[in-house]
C-alpha cells in the first residue's frame, strides 16, 4: 500500500486515495434532469453557522439548498423555493459574497434569463439581477467571480454558449459578458472592451487566477467546438475602462479542443500556475513554463498521464492523500465511450500522475459532468461532490487512511479595501525543506459550480510551515502555523508588508 517516491531530492511516503459513497447516509438527495449539459454545485456557508453547505442545480429539476444540520448530515432548506426562477431552466452556478455583507449570494447561469439572488443573512433570497443589471439573456453556461481592478469589490464573468453554429455577434446575448462593480455597488458593463469574435464563442468553463505572477487576476475561458481558449491577460486601468488582453495565441494556451472543465494548480512545484482542462477524446495538460523569463504554456498531457479516451467534463486538482502533491480528478460524461468512469489520479509533484481510479471507488460510469470539491466534515482531506447529468449527485467522502498532516486557511477580507471572500488572494506554504506549495482563492471553476474558498494543504510529515497570503490588493503577512489545523485569517492592514513576492 506504501511506496516511497523521491521529489525534489527529498523523501516522503505516497497514500491511497479511496473515498466512500455518502449520499444517502448525509440526506444529499436530490434529482438532476437536464436535455443538455447543465450541471452546478455552489459550496459556502449560506445560513453562517460555520458548517459548509452546498446550493445543487436541477435544470428541468428543481434547484435544492441544503444546510448541513449538524457535521456531515444535511437538510434542505425551505428557502430553495426563492431561488428556482419561473423563466429559465438553471444549470452553472457560482456563489459569493458580491456586497460584501457576510454573506455569500448566488449567481445563476441560466438557459434565457440569468439570475443573481442576494442572500438576506439567512432569512431568504432576493433576485437583484434586474436592480444590478447583471442578466445574460441567452444560454449561459459558465459563470466566474473576481476582483479585476483590485477595488475590493467583486467583478463578473458570464460565459455564452450560442443555440447555433453561426452566432449573429452583434447580438450580446451570444457573447461573453463582463460587469465590473463600481463604488456605488452597481455594475458597469465592460465586454464592449474585448474583441467580438473572441467573446462570441462557445464557453463552458472560465477561471480568474494570476498567471503571469503580476499580482491581479487574469481570466481563462475553456471554449467547446474546437474554437480555441481565450487567456484574458489583466493589463491594469486604461483602454476606456480597463485592459484586457486576450493572449492565448501568443502564449500557446489557445489549445483548441471541445473545452468543458478547468483545473488551475501549480503541479510541479515551481511556482506558477499550470492548466487542465477537458475535451472529447483527449485531456490537455499545459505546463506553464513562467519560471523560464515568460509567460508561455507547454503541452506535456501525454507525458504526464492525464490523457484519456473519454468525453471529458470537470476537472480538478487537490491534495487527495495530504502528502503535499496535487493529484487530478476528471467527471467524464458519455457511456458510449470505453472505459468511461471518471477518474482519479495521483500525483508525484514532478507534473507526472499514476490512474488510480479502480481502487478509489470514486470511478462512476454514469454521465457525470460538474464536481465541486470541499472538505465538508471537516476531517482535514478533501471531498467531492459530482453531479450525474440526467440522474442524480453524489458526495464522495474522502476515506484515505494513513494520510499526512494537512493545513486549511480561510480568509476574511474584513475591510472595504478587499472584498469578503478575499478572492483572488494566493497563498503560499514552504516547508522546513524549502518546498512550495500555491493556492488562489477562486468561486467558479471545474465545470457548473465552485469549490469551497477554504484552502486545503497537504502537508505530510510536516508539523510547522510557513505562510505567506498575498491579499487581492498586493499587501501580504506571513505567518508560522502548525499542522493538522483549520485557520481564519482576517485583513488588517496594520500587519502587512507591501509587495506581490
Amino acid at each position: 500500500m506504501f511506496t516511497a517516491v523521491v521529489v525534489f531530492g527529498w523523501c516522503t511516503v505516497s497514500v491511497a486515495i479511496e473515498f466512500s459513497d455518502e449520499t444517502a447516509a448525509t440526506g444529499l438527495l436530490a434529482p438532476h434532469s437536464a436535455s443538455k449539459p447543465s450541471c452546478g454545485q455552489a459550496i459556502a456557508d449560506f445560513n453562517q453557522d460555520g458548517r459548509l453547505d452546498i446550493f445543487l442545480t436541477g435544470f428541468t429539476a428543481p434547484n435544492r439548498l441544503f444546510l448541513q444540520s449538524s457535521q456531515a448530515s444535511f437538510a434542505e432548506s425551505p428557502l430553495s423555493a426563492a431561488l428556482n426562477p419561473s423563466t429559465s431552466n438553471c444549470g452553472s452556478v457560482a456563489a459569493a459574497d458580491y456586497n460584501n455583507d457576510g454573506w455569500p449570494d448566488l449567481y445563476l447561469a441560466c438557459s434565457s434569463d440569468n439570475y443573481l439572488f442576494r442572500n438576506d443573512q439567512g432569512s431568504g433570497f432576493t433576485d437583484v439581477t434586474a436592480t444590478l443589471q447583471v442578466n445574460h439573456r441567452g444560454n449561459s453556461e459558465t459563470v466566474a467571480w473576481g476582483d479585476i481592478n483590485q477595488d475590493g469589490q467583486l467583478d463578473l464573468f458570464v460565459g455564452s454558449y450560442p443555440s447555433t453554429t453561426t452566432p449573429d455577434l452583434g447580438n450580446p446575448d451570444n457573447l461573453d459578458q463582463i460587469w465590473l462593480s463600481q463604488a456605488d455597488g452597481s455594475y458597469l458593463n465592460i465586454s464592449h472592451l474585448l474583441d467580438v469574435a473572441t467573446r462570441g464563442r462557445t464557453a463552458l468553463a472560465a477561471q480568474f487566477s494570476d498567471l503571469d505572477n503580476d499580482g491581479d487576476v487574469d481570466l481563462y475561458v475553456v471554449n467547446d467546438k474546437l474554437q480555441g481558449n481565450s487567456l484574458w491577460r489583466n493589463d491594469g486601468p486604461g483602454c476606456d475602462g480597463w485592459c484586457l488582453t486576450e493572449v492565448a495565441p501568443l502564449t500557446g494556451s489557445d489549445r483548441p479542443v471541445f473545452g468543458m472543465g478547468i483545473a488551475i494548480g501549480d503541479i510541479d512545484h515551481d511556482g506558477d500556475m499550470d492548466l487542465y482542462f477537458s475535451s472529447i477524446s483527449e485531456q490537455v495538460l499545459l505546463r506553464n513554463d513562467l519560471d523560464q523569463g515568460s509567460l508561455a504554456f507547454t503541452e506535456i498531457s501525454a507525458a504526464a498521464g492525464l490523457n484519456f479516451d473519454a468525453v471529458g467534463w470537470a476537472t480538478h486538482f487537490a491534495d487527495f492523500n495530504n502528502d503535499q502533491r496535487l493529484d487530478a480528478y476528471l467527471a467524464t460524461g458519455n457511456i458510449d465511450y470505453p472505459y468511461n468512469t471518471d477518474r482519479v489520479y495521483q500525483g508525484n509533484g514532478m507534473a507526472v500522475f499514476k490512474d488510480v481510479s479502480l481502487t478509489s471507488n470514486a470511478s462512476n460510469a454514469e454521465r457525470t459532468q460538474g464536481a465541486s470539491q470541499w472538505d465538508y466534515d471537516g476531517d482535514g482531506s478533501q471531498d467531492l461532490v459530482v453531479c450525474n447529468n440526467n440522474s442524480d449527485y453524489r458526495l464522495y467522502r474522502n476515506v484515505s487512511s494513513d494520510t499526512g498532516n494537512w493545513l486549511a486557511i480561510r480568509l476574511d477580507g474584513n475591510t472595504t479595501s478587499i472584498n469578503r471572500d478575499a478572492i483572488g488572494s494566493r497563498i503560499r506554504v514552504t516547508d522546513s525543506r524549502g518546498l512550495t506549495q500555491l493556492r488562489d482563492v477562486t468561486s467558479g471553476q471545474a465545470r457548473g459550480g465552485n469549490s469551497s474558498l477554504i484552502q486545503h494543504f497537504g502537508l505530510g510529515e510536516q508539523q510547522q510551515v510557513s505562510v505567506s497570503i498575498r491579499w487581492p490588493n498586493g499587501h501580504r503577512d506571513e505567518h508560522a502555523l502548525d499542522a493538522n489545523q483549520l485557520y481564519q485569517f482576517f485583513y488588517t492592514e496594520q500587519t502587512l508588508l507591501d509587495g506581490f513576492e
